[in-house]
């Protein structure tokens, strides 16, 4: 069995939504006080990336700052986080972050992704002919300009558990159930005692 993964990074662009973000970074935080990690915030300029996209009417947001930009983000990137959000809406804005994905998808250990970061990897084309799910209200939009993508609902995830298998993807359902699902990815980058202590804590 090969050793887990230690080298993690984020995609962002304006308009990610905060929950998809911070959620699974908290669970780095934590793991990261036992096993050293390399992390990079990658976007399309470095500086600092708002949960408001351009034309949001929310009248308060957070930023990110960006480490690294599209061109020079790290070659060995071994774990690929996407978050959903109003910014994966507009498509022609996400070009550079979707042949982001298509080009490091191959490269990869695991991709994940949150909500409707799933319709920037299925627009990439790196979930055709695999099983995916993302946010259920979202479900069309996310595969039509990709009907090879299959998509599944929560309660199917629950039964397939989205194992790492060799698809090299996992997609979180719904909203908020990405920080439900978390167990499996730390599991798989950790290790399972590990995962579980942080669980049941």
């Amino acid at each position: 069995m090969s050793a887990p993964p230690t080298k993690f990074a984020v995609l962002l662009f304006p308009g990610f939504q905060a929950l998809d973000v911070f959620g699974p970074l908290d669970v780095l935080n934590m793991l990261s006080r036992g096993r050293p990690f390399e992390f990079s915030v990658i976007a399309a300029s470095r500086g600092p990336v708002p949960t408001r996209g351009l034309g949001s009417k929310q009248s308060i947001g957070q930023q990110i700052v960006a480490t690294h930009t599209l061109q020079d983000a790290p070659e060995d990137i071994q774990v690929l986080l996407v978050p959903g959000g109003m910014g994966t809406r507009d498509t022609e804005a996400r070009q550079p972050e979707i042949d982001f994905i298509r080009d490091r998808f191959p490269r990869l250990r695991f991709l994940l992704t949150v909500c409707t970061g799933a319709a920037l990897a299925a627009r990439a084309g790196v979930l055709d002919g695999r099983r995916a799910t993302t946010n259920k209200a979202s479900f069309d939009w996310v595969s039509r300009p990709r009907a090879s993508v299959r998509l599944f609902g929560a309660g199917d995830d629950e039964r397939h558990g989205l194992t790492w298998a060799t698809n090299r993807s996992r997609q979180m359902a719904a909203k908020s159930s990405g920080c439900d699902r978390r167990g499996g990815s730390r599991t798989a980058t950790c290790g399972r005692r590990r995962a579980c202590r942080r669980v049941s804590t």
